[in-house]
């Protein structure tokens, strides 16, 4: 039999692996639904049933997920956490997403690899997997600073080292913050100029602040990675 040589959980690593391909096979096919005119659109034509749905934040955490795991950029869904909930909400329920996709990547990769590939062991892209094991939660915050980051490679490369879930968490949370509030604040504005409600000066300051902090704190000594 094919499958005499593996073990319950072998079995269960293979189809989550083949699920997860599967999975962003089919984003990527069908990766026209999460552009941001699409939507825009879908949340101006809905705006009634998503504000009035207590259920929604929790499927916009379900997405994030989604997006999280099938490599499409989750500026996307930020943007439009803020474009439902405004600037406020829209960062914390986008901050939930954010670290629930994160937190899923890491954990299917610690998952499937399972000890299969050490770090270490890997030409450079070992080595530098394991200084940033090294470096713990400060690791993750500064890779997590710098904006040109894919977010789900990331997640994956994180969850191949043995780095801690919880510094991960805190990390992931502390790095992500600042582009998240931006992203959320591009939504803001959106909403903003389509109701003509609020001043849009504010939330504009605050994105602009977000997205510097990401672009300067990578380069202050205290938060850059080192070995414990």
């Amino acid at each position: 039999m094919a499958f005499t040589g593996l073990s319950g959980k072998g079995i269960g690593r293979t189809i989550l692996a083949a699920v997860v391909v599967t999975a962003v096979g089919f984003t990527w096919l069908h990766r026209d639904i999460f552009q941001h005119d699409h939507l825009q659109a879908f949340v101006i034509r809905n705006h009634a049933w998503i504000s009035q749905n207590p259920s929604v934040p929790l499927l916009f955490v379900l997405a994030h997920v989604i997006v999280s795991l099938t490599f499409i950029p989750r500026s996307i869904i930020a943007v439009a956490a803020g474009l439902v909930w405004g600037l406020w909400w829209g960062s914390v329920i986008a901050t939930l997403g954010c670290l629930a996709g994160a937190s899923a990547g890491f954990l299917i990769a610690r998952y499937l690899n399972d000890g299969l590939i050490k770090p270490g062991q890997l030409p450079g892209f070992g080595r530098l997997l394991a200084r940033l094991e090294g470096g713990g939660w400060r690791a993750v915050t500064v890779l997590r600073l710098v904006p040109v980051m894919p977010h789900t490679p990331v997640n994956y490369a994180f969850g191949l080292t043995n780095i801690g879930f919880l510094p991960y968490c805190v990390g992931t949370i502390l790095g992500s913050l600042p582009t998240t509030v931006f992203y959320a604040d591009l939504g803001a504005l959106g909403e903003t100029t389509m109701t003509s409600q609020g001043q849009w000066h504010v939330p504009a300051a605050i994105g602009i602040f977000a997205l510097g902090a990401s672009l300067l704190l990578p380069q202050l000594p205290g938060f850059r990675a080192r070995k414990n």
